[in-house]
Order: structure tokens, then sequence, then C-alpha cells
């Protein structure tokens, strides 16, 4: 053997080494994954951009990215765990199963999340994480529907515990000063929602893991949701030359 050939099979071997030979546990194999793609059909939407000016190609990439930040989001609202899950999934490297992989990145995106639908209707994780719980993670995890029926039962003033677009927390310190720091970062989400700021200094004060309060999307999610105002302001003004209609539309929805 010459010394080239020797260094090549050690090169080869440290990959090898730094590859897993098949999924951790957790993780869906193909016997699992595959009959559920089966039932599933994928429509690849191709329009032909050719005869869009710049300015509006520039601002279908400002959409894309506002919609990508948008579904991740989503996905995080059904499950705590998704994000740090996706990411684990496509930082993985596999030799003997990118099959098994590939599959699992599809059920992510089909379903939104690392929790599928399986064909006999059950809900299951095809990733390591928790189980999927009945608030997802707009609620406390374990929370129960009785236990928020006698918080509100109580008439404290925490917030909209029941919005659609709100986020219900316990109030624990770390949550607090996760949400307050928020508001000090973005302080126009302080003007969009008046009283909140009060209210939270209030149980900063004293805080209890018993008492639920509720912030909006905008808190929760403050560094995504401004970056999507941006984006859509920015995607306003490029399109506000060849389409005036549709630019007042987009500077509408950044303040949705």
């Amino acid at each position: 053997m010459t010394w080239y050939s020797g260094l090549a099979l050690l090169v080869a071997a440290s990959i090898a080494g730094q590859a897993v030979a098949q999924l951790p546990p957790g993780y869906w194999d193909v016997d699992r994954s595959q009959p559920l793609l089966d039932r599933t059909l994928e429509i690849t939407l191709a329009p032909d951009l050719a005869s869009l000016e710049d300015s509006e190609l520039r601002a279908v990439q400002r959409l894309l990215e506002a919609g990508a930040i948008l579904h991740r989001m989503y996905e995080a609202q059904k499950h705590d765990q998704a994000p740090y899950a996706f990411e684990a999934l496509n930082e993985l490297v596999t030799i003997d199963s990118p099959t098994a992989l590939d599959n699992l990145q599809r059920l992510f995106r089909l379903f939104r999340g690392p929790i599928a639908t399986t064909l006999d209707n059950e809900r299951l994780a095809f990733l390591p994480v928790s189980p999927e719980s009945p608030g997802k993670a707009v609620y406390p995890e374990g929370i129960s529907a009785l236990e928020v029926e006698n918080f509100m039962a109580r008439g404290l003033n925490t917030g909209d515990i029941l919005g659609d677009r709100s986020v219900v927390r316990r109030a624990t310190l770390r949550n607090l000063r996760q949400d307050i720091g928020s508001l000090q970062d973005y302080p126009v989400l302080g003007t969009l929602h008046p009283g909140l700021g009060e209210r939270l200094a209030r149980l900063v004060q004293n805080p209890d893991p018993n008492v639920l309060y509720a912030v909006p999307y905008s808190v929760a999610w403050a560094p995504s949701v401004v970056r999507i105002y941006d984006l859509l302001r920015e995607a306003s003004d490029l399109m506000q030359a060849t389409d005036a209609d549709f630019a007042a539309y987009l500077r509408l929805r950044a303040h949705d």
C-alpha cells in the first residue's frame, strides 16, 4: 500500500466516523415514514417570472422571506420544540439512511412540524420531541382547560387569555423578564399594545407560576414580527411604481 492510498483510507474512515450510520432513537425509519408519504401528492408551483420588472422581482424576494418567517412561527406555535427539531434534522448526517432522512424532511414540511397524523388517525411524533400538547405552544405545557377556567373565574386582569392572537404564559420571573425585554427592545410594540408594559411590570413584582397572563404574537415572537413588518414595507415600496393598489395592500398587511 502506498502512503497516499493509506492516507486516503484514513480520511475516509475519519469522515465515516463523523457521520451517523443509522438514524438515532426517536427518528422514524423508512418503514414508518414511507407508507404515509405514499398517500400524499406533492404539487410544485413554478410560475414564469420573466415578465416581472426588477423591482417586482425584489418585492417577490421580500415576500418569500416574510412567508418563510411566518411559516416558522406557525410551526413554533404548534410545538415549542419544532424549531430545534427542524435544525437538528437538517444537521443530521447519515450514510445508511439518506432516504429515511429525506422522508422525515418531507413529513416535517407536510405536517408543519414534528407531529404527524398517521394512517390510523393517530397524532404521533416522528422526531425525538415531547408528545403533542392540547394547548400546542400557545398555552403553558401541561395546562388543563379546567385550570384556565378557574383562573378566569377569579377575574384577574392579565390580558386576553382567550385571544385569537395571544400566547398564554405562567407568570414566572423568566417569562416576565423575556416579555418585558421584548417591549424594551422594540418600543413600537408598547405603543401598539397600550397598558401591556404596565401590566407586566406589576406582575414581575410578585412572580407566581399559578398566575396566567397573555401577550400578543407580536411580543411573543417580537424579532420575527418586526422583521416581517420591515419586509412587507420594503416590498410595498418596491411595488409602488408598478402597482400602487398592491403596494397599499402590503402596507396595510404590515400593520396587521
